[in-house]
């Protein structure tokens, strides 16, 4: 949850949660706080499978929803998609690799760094990142990343 509301907050530059370098990349004090009290009233509810809205909260989210514009909608879907379609450590990875700064005190850093090159495959393999950002996932050059994919029989042109 912290690193989805990050990426929204990040992505369309808004303020309100103050994100700060923690055990696992960025964390608000602000977004826990709000799961904690959506939690104690009902609002939400979360257990293995996730956090789940309650009908109330379900309904109200549906209220925000059509309020927004098209563009906006339209927006918010692709975050989601691109989100939802990734492994915890493609998430984790493409999130180091955008705001490399928050970061620095991450407990898994090292882990993410010894499998950085494997990651940045998939993701490009999947087409979720450009021959760039999986140049700076793995930690190498543009040239090298592409003699990676090449050594792999990946394409990196589409035909």
């Amino acid at each position: 949850m912290q690193k989805i509301i990050y990426v929204i907050s990040k992505s369309l530059k808004l303020s309100g949660f103050e994100f700060k370098p923690f055990n696992f990349g960025a964390c608000s004090e602000e977004v826990i706080e709000l799961k904690e009290m959506y939690i104690n009233i009902g609002y939400i509810t979360e257990d293995s499978q996730g956090i789940r809205l309650s009908p109330q909260a379900f309904e109200d989210a549906e209220a925000i929803w059509n309020k927004l514009d098209e563009r906006t909608r339209s927006y918010l879907n692709n975050i989601k998609r691109f989100l939802n379609e990734l492994t915890e450590e493609e998430l984790i990875a493409y999130t180091y690799s955008q705001w490399p700064e928050d970061a620095s005190n991450s407990l898994i850093k090292e882990s993410f760094l010894k499998n950085r090159v494997r990651i940045a495959i998939n993701l490009f393999k999947k087409g979720k990142i450009s021959l760039e950002r999986g140049a700076i996932i793995a930690g190498m050059s543009i040239r090298d990343f592409m003699k990676t994919l090449s050594n792999r029989k990946i394409p990196v042109i589409e035909d």
